[in-house]
């Protein structure tokens, strides 16, 4: 079980790091998410609130690795984890379409796989945290193991909202292109009927014999 906690902690380290260097890239992305989504009046109070949450995720971020700071990282997580979820789950019941800018720029809006990304990551906070109690490995090569293991579960959590924002862009480009791309034949032949027409109608002479 030590095992599994430190990949589960490895894992959730990278996540929170990876959404505060998100934030980092794009605080404006974020701080108009935490005022719409979050329901945090005026610009300059989102603003604030937005960095005391990326420095909050930092700090749970550098506790989770170490055994020693592992249990405080691991409330930490389970407390952001608790607040986020309610307000994701209230703004897919509004139906709002501001991405949550979890990685910074928001790409897709907010929807389910929000809500099922966070429930993987906090039964990963509560099976990390039972599990906190077992030995953790001390060999090098077990250590590099869980971080692999760790690192590729992180990959896809982060990972599968640019999927999702990737997917929607291009549903949402086959449905614009394809009704004009659909007509493009039809006029293109009425254009070569009418050409067809005028060419016919001026090859006529004007006593109304073929003309030659």
């Amino acid at each position: 079980m030590g095992y599994l906690a430190l990949s589960l902690r490895i894992a959730l380290s990278l996540v929170f790091a990876a959404a505060v260097a998100g934030k980092a890239r794009h605080p404006s992305a974020f701080a108009a998410a935490v005022r719409e989504i979050g329901r945090v009046p005026g610009t300059r109070l989102s603003s604030a609130a937005a960095a005391l949450i990326a420095a909050a995720e930092a700090a749970t971020a550098l506790a989770l690795p170490s055994g020693g700071t592992a249990p405080y990282g691991l409330a930490a997580a389970g407390a952001l984890l608790a607040a986020f979820t309610p307000a994701l789950a209230l703004a897919v019941r509004r139906g709002t379409r501001r991405g949550c800018a979890c990685f910074g720029g928001a790409r897709s809006p907010v929807g389910p796989w929000h809500l099922v990304r966070n429930g993987v990551l906090l039964l990963a906070v509560g099976v990390a945290a039972a599990a906190g109690g077992a030995a953790a490995p001390r060999d090098a090569g077990e250590v590099a193991a869980c971080g692999l293991a760790g690192a590729a579960a992180a990959a896809l959590l982060v990972g599968g909202e640019r999927l999702l924002a990737v997917l929607a862009g291009l549903t949402v480009a086959g449905e614009s292109v394809s009704p004009a791309s659909a007509r493009l034949p039809v006029t293109a032949t009425a254009g070569r009927r009418g050409s067809a027409r005028h060419g016919r109608g001026g090859a006529r002479s004007p006593a109304g014999t073929p003309g030659r």
